[in-house]
C-alpha cells in the first residue's frame, strides 16, 4: 500500500505513530525523519532540542521484532538505534553530561563497534 511520505513529514503526533505501529516502511520512514531533524538541530547548536529528538527516535524504535520483519529491516533499525546513540552521545558531551555521554556511547559500541565511537568515547573521557 503506497503512502505519501510527504504527508507523513508534517504531523508526527501519536494518532500517525499508531498508523505505523506494525509497518516496518513507515517505522523507518518516521525514524528517519526524527534523526534527520536531530542532526539539523545540532548543526544549529540546539543540543538540547537535538537530544530530545534522538531519545524520542529511540523509544519509537520498536524493541519486538516479529517473524514478519524482514533482516534487511532488522538491519535498519539496528543501524538507526546507533546513530541515534551516538547522536545522543554528542548531545551530551556538549551539554557537559559526559557520565551520560559515556553511556549512549557504549551503549553504542555493543551494537556496532566502530573506531568512530572508540573515538567518541576517548575524547568524551578527556572532556570528564
Amino acid at each position: 500500500m503506497p503512502f505519501d511520505t510527504e504527508i507523513l513529514y508534517f504531523c508526527l503526533g501519536p494518532s500517525t505513530w499508531a498508523l505505523a505501529a506494525g509497518k516496518n516502511d513507515m517505522m523507518t520512514i518516521l525514524i528517519s525523519k526524527l534523526i534527520d531533524d536531530g542532526i539539523s538541530l545540532y548543526k544549529k547548536n540546539q543540543y538540547k532540542d537535538s537530544a530530545y529528538r534522538f531519545a524520542y527516535a529511540l523509544k519509537k524504535l520498536p524493541s519486538d521484532i516479529d517473524q514478519q520483519t524482514t533482516d534487511q529491516f532488522i538491519t535498519n533499525f539496528r543501524f538507526m538505534k546507533y546513530n541515534c546513540l551516538i547522536n545522543l552521545a554528542k548531545c551530551k558531551r556538549k551539554l557537559d553530561s559526559c557520565d551520560a555521554a559515556i553511556d549512549y556511547c557504549t551503549q553504542a559500541l555493543y551494537i556496532h563497534n566502530t573506531a568512530d565511537g572508540l573515538l567518541l568515547r576517548s575524547r568524551i573521557k578527556r572532556d570528564q
